[in-house]
């Protein structure tokens, strides 16, 4: 049985009389996930109208899927490219004829989002249907050992039936011979969205690169927000972007007049609260730094206000998932922001604001600013979002009628895009995520 903090809960049974296949006879279980709490396998017994925590599965299929889509599972991100749903992140994938519950893993940079829907319609063929739906911010670490765990406990059940030799074995044993670096290379490729054991060959020069020229943190959010195609030349723009933004090639006074030691220190009782949404924590930081710095609700923020100087000399960016890099000074009290060219006057704004936070609250000396769904970046741009155009001066500005304001004034007013006024209705004032 797994330890306690595992997501698996099950106990080994006899198999159905029907199962022919001795792998799977072996590992028949009564399953329940246990997710802080939450269980995404409440179903409802179609014969009967019964309702029952578990289901009565073989646990090798579902070992084998956790092993043939390890990296995918702890380090892949949803892109663009990326179905939601896809085979390598929801367990429904697990299949050889089971009802598995329909979870989807997707991590967020520092940890893993666990969501699960109900069937709202029936499934062909199945005796069940799955009722609850919800979500988790889970640790990755956790995870990680809830599948060792499971796959581990399915592997010594095999052992004492005989049936030591399956590919399951030798599949888990690769995993668990890889080096360090072996280990970091096939990170890069979840990250990806890659099998590092068959496409992974292809880019691993590109690969390379990215962890010769970028520290962690910048590595494994370019990784996060690029195809592996755009590799090479993000790469180069990013070198360029860095040695345009260097301190000593510009220095551009501005109209912040604020220390950033004395802002941070009164910004040091927040905190990154393990499980809250990272909206909620960049629109929280917003609204204590809007507060510090004495600013109404309407009161819109000028480029010449933030202590950031743009570059605008560097060519466009390889992939508009990349959409800026940032160096700090050695005193950290300003910053330079390259951006590819030409970019509109409300990006070097909102891409300002991100450099912004980035000061207050990111010790980095270089960032890089993308789209990707990692944490961090996620938190920069709720931030930025708030800080030009926060909830309540749109509510002030329409009257209350945020849903069906026009946003083109209200965003000419903050000096925003229109698609920053949508976002922060849709997110702030109709869903009520203040």
């Amino acid at each position: 049985m797994p330890d306690s903090s595992s997501f698996f809960h099950f106990e080994w049974q006899p198999a159905d009389s029907g199962v022919r296949a001795s792998e799977l006879a072996a590992t028949w279980a009564r399953l329940d996930l246990n997710v802080d709490g939450n269980c995404p396998t409440i179903a409802e017994d179609l014969a009967t109208g019964s309702i029952r925590r578990s289901i009565s599965v073989s646990l090798y299929p579902l070992a084998e899927w956790i092993t043939y889509n390890w990296w995918g599972l702890l380090f892949g991100v949803e892109k663009g490219t990326l179905p939601t749903t896809g085979d390598g992140h929801n367990l429904r994938a697990a299949g050889d004829g089971f009802c598995w519950p329909n979870v989807t893993v997707r991590s967020e940079g520092g940890g893993t989002r666990l969501t699960w829907q109900p069937d709202t319609v029936r499934q062909a063929g199945w005796p069940i249907r799955f009722l609850t739906s919800g979500a988790a911010w889970v640790e990755t670490e956790r995870l990680r050992s809830s599948f060792a765990g499971l796959v581990d406990a399915t592997l010594v059940r095999l052992g004492e039936a005989g049936l030591d030799a399956t590919t399951l074995y030798k599949e888990w044993q690769v995993l668990k011979e890889l080096d360090g670096e072996e280990v970091e290379f096939c990170e890069a490729c979840g990250r990806l969205g890659l099998d590092p054991f068959a496409e992974g060959a292809t880019f691993a020069d590109a690969i390379e690169q990215v962890f010769q020229r970028l520290d962690e943190t910048n590595r494994d959010d370019l990784l996060d927000a690029l195809a592996p195609g755009e590799l090479g030349p993000a790469l180069a723009w990013v070198a360029e972007a860095q040695a345009a933004a260097r301190p000593d090639t510009l220095r551009q006074a501005s109209a912040f007049s604020t220390d950033l030691d004395g802002l941070r220190k009164e910004l040091e009782t927040d905190s990154d609260r393990f499980g809250e949404r990272a909206y909620r924590i960049g629109y929280r930081q917003a609204g204590l730094v809007r507060q510090a710095l004495s600013l109404s609700p309407t009161e819109p923020v000028r480029l010449d206000q933030l202590p950031v100087a743009q570059v605008q000399g560097v060519a466009k960016a390889p992939s508009s998932s990349l959409q800026g890099v940032s160096v700090t000074t050695d005193d950290r009290e300003h910053a330079n922001l390259a951006l590819g060219w030409p970019a509109s006057r409300t990006s070097l704004l909102f891409a300002s604001a991100r450099c912004f936070w980035g000061l207050l609250f990111d010790s980095a000396h270089t960032n890089l600013f993308t789209d990707a769904p990692s944490r961090r970046q996620q938190v920069s741009r709720a931030f930025a979002a708030e800080l030009l155009a926060p909830a309540e001066g749109i509510r002030v500005l329409t009257g209350g009628r945020g849903g069906l304001a026009w946003p083109s004034p209200v965003a000419d007013h903050f000096g925003v895009s229109e698609v920053v006024i949508e976002r922060q209705i849709q997110n702030r004032l109709l869903d009520h995520r203040s």
